[in-house]
Formats: structure tokens, C-alpha cells, sequence
């Protein structure tokens, strides 16, 4: 069943690269009319971006100009999610800038949005939806105070202080686990 669900991600990657890279069909009769060139995400970045974020300007501290696209990499990842929110939301390029047509805007947020949906499905399916994470020492403490009848019971302050995200204690990737950690944590269960 894996090797089927690989063969299908590779067919559906390959016939999306296929219908984004070659020319659509002509229309046949009197309103027939010249398919239009597609453009590639680095023939539009570079007609639309480099001028202010190449390796010279890094207009922002942004150099698009060596940027590769690595979905392991969870930087080169948020930072392709914010170009690709930045076009669609008209933010970039800047209004005083010219504009790309709405048909090449239209392809570039597809060829980029369909990468990052399948790299955020494939760690999806890899990690799961949520971070792990532990009790912080002030739920350690409730938690020992309800399981055990004891609300005169203090131990948050024989734990290590706990990490903060976005100045909050109870995000999961600050609440990482350290041999200090546990040792402290059994200590204080003793």
C-alpha cells in the first residue's frame, strides 16, 4: 500500500510539472489565438523579484536569488510559505513596482503552493498534527495536588524553570525534556 501511495505522489507530481511546463492546446477556428509562454518560478522571480532581493540589495535581508525550495528544512520552508502569501495578498512585488499579470501571479502561487502542500501532508503523516509536549511545573504540581488529595503540596519549585515560546510556558516546542530535567522531575517525586 506505501509503495502505491509513493507511485501515486510521483504520477500526480509528474503530471502537474507536465500540464505547468507545456503549452496549452490552440483554439481551433476564427478566434483562435497563440498559447501563451509559461513561466517557470525562477523566470518569475526573476522578472518580478530579484530586482530588490537578489545577493546585492537584499532589500528586507532577503536574497531570493540563491534560495532553494527544501521541505526538511523548516526556515527554507516558512520562508517559502511568506513569498508565496506575500504574492497572493498583492503585498509583493510593491504597488509602485509594475505588477505581473493576474495569469502569471495565478501560475507562480500554483507552482509554489502545491510543493508546500505536499511537504506539510508528507511531515504530517510523518509527525502527526501536534507537537509533542509535556506538563509544564505548574501542571505537574496541580496535576500531583488532584491525583493524591494534597493541595498543600508544593514541588514546582524543585523543577527547572520551564522554555517559553511566544512568551507562553505551555508551548510544546519550549517544553523540551533535558537529563537535568528528568532528574530533577524524579527528585521531586521522591
Amino acid at each position: 500500500m506505501n509503495k502505491r501511495i509513493k507511485f501515486m505522489a510521483v504520477l500526480a507530481t509528474a503530471l502537474g510539472f507536465a500540464w505547468f511546463v507545456l503549452p496549452a492546446p490552440q483554439d481551433i477556428g476564427a478566434n483562435a489565438r497563440k498559447p501563451r509562454a509559461t513561466l517557470s518560478i525562477r523566470d518569475f522571480m526573476e522578472a518580478n523579484c530579484f530586482a530588490c532581493h537578489d545577493s546585492k540589495s537584499k532589500k528586507g535581508n532577503l536574497d531570493l536569488t540563491s534560495l532553494k525550495f527544501d521541505s526538511t528544512d523548516p526556515k527554507s520552508y516558512d520562508l517559502w510559505v511568506r513569498i508565496h502569501d506575500r504574492v497572493r495578498d498583492r503585498e509583493m512585488p510593491p504597488k509602485e513596482m509594475p505588477q505581473p499579470e493576474d495569469d502569471a501571479r495565478a501560475e507562480f502561487l500554483k507552482a509554489v503552493a502545491q510543493p508546500l502542500i505536499d511537504a506539510d501532508q508528507a511531515r504530517t503523516r510523518r509527525e502527526g498534527r501536534s507537537t509533542w509536549r509535556r506538563m509544564n511545573r505548574y501542571e505537574y504540581e496541580a496535576t500531583l495536588r488532584d491525583l493524591f488529595g494534597a493541595p498543600w503540596l508544593m514541588v514546582k519549585e524543585m523543577l527547572p524553570e520551564d522554555g517559553e515560546a511566544y512568551r507562553f510556558n505551555k508551548v510544546g516546542d519550549a517544553l523540551d525534556v533535558t537529563h537535568v530535567q528528568m532528574g530533577r522531575y524524579l527528585a521531586a517525586a521522591d
